[in-house]
């Protein structure tokens, strides 16, 4: 997967998102075309997937300090950091997504709703352990 996403958005990088397709992404990666549907679903997938994608209610636990959930947050989020220039060599591989994030409204709309979902799955994790009642695991 992380193959099939680095070879993705080099070729992003080169001819831009829209002109790239999802059986070019996969003739490049050496893979069927099916393989990189069955993975990330669409274009705006293989940007937005992660390892979050991956974990396990009870690995996905483990990551949230429960006693302090916005701290945790904040230390995942500053984990990017976006002050490196502009050269693609020199980005990492997030920050070259979070590129796409901000200049392809296809790939925003995915990950608003990629956001909204992980949001109901914290929650769910949140009610599960008896930390929260469901409406406040919600909100936070």
């Amino acid at each position: 997967m992380a193959r099939i996403q680095e070879v993705a958005i080099d070729l992003f990088d080169e001819r831009g998102f829209a002109r790239v397709s999802v059986e070019e992404i996969a003739a490049a990666a050496e893979v069927s075309p099916s393989s990189v549907y069955r993975y990330f679903g669409t274009k705006e997938g293989i940007i937005l997937s992660d390892e979050f994608d991956l974990l396990s209610d009870d690995e996905l636990a483990k990551v949230f300090n429960l006693q302090d959930l916005v701290g945790s947050i904040r230390e995942m989020v500053s984990q990017f950091d976006l002050s490196s220039n502009e050269d693609t060599e020199d980005r990492s591989l997030a920050e070259r997504r979070i590129h796409y994030f901000f200049n392809e409204p296809t790939v925003r709309r995915a990950a608003y709703e990629t956001l909204a979902d992980a949001a109901a799955r914290i929650a769910q994790v949140l009610t599960a352990r008896n930390t929260l009642a469901a409406p406040e695991a919600r909100i936070v």
